[in-house]
């Protein structure tokens, strides 16, 4: 989760290789978001809960990898197992919602790559 390529434990900081400046980062329970000046979102570590948005093809990476499907955005936040993006006001969400940490109506539902989660005016919520 240390997004350096490989799983060994660092005692001193170590530069991530990473073209461009990283503005903001999160840390989850086995993963490290990092978000880019220019809006994107990379993620590394597990995935096996969906915390870091790539599917449910890859349970993990070593390496910073990009997050779709969210426009820019401009925040990021993570959880045990789950992370959470504002992008132009609007709030995205994936990994694990067992205990309902997301705001979702998707109790004991996992989401493996970013969703929408939208409001409505009498505060309930939906998923898209």
């Amino acid at each position: 989760q240390l997004c350096l390529g490989d799983e060994s434990d660092r005692e001193i900081p170590t530069l991530i290789s990473i073209n461009g400046r990283i503005v903001g980062a999160a840390i989850g329970g086995e993963h490290t978001l990092l978000l880019h000046e220019d809006g994107i979102v990379f993620g590394c570590g597990s995935n096996e809960k969906g915390q870091i948005g790539l599917g449910t093809d890859l349970a993990g990476s070593k390496f910073p990898r990009p997050i779709y499907g969210m426009g820019l955005v401009e925040k990021i936040s993570s959880g045990l197992e789950h992370s959470l993006f504002l992008s132009s006001n609007e709030v995205y969400i994936t990994g694990s919602n067992a205990y309902g940490q997301m705001c979702a109506p998707t109790w004991s539902q996992t989401l493996f790559w970013p969703h929408w989660l939208r409001w409505t005016h009498f505060g309930r919520q939906h998923i898209e």
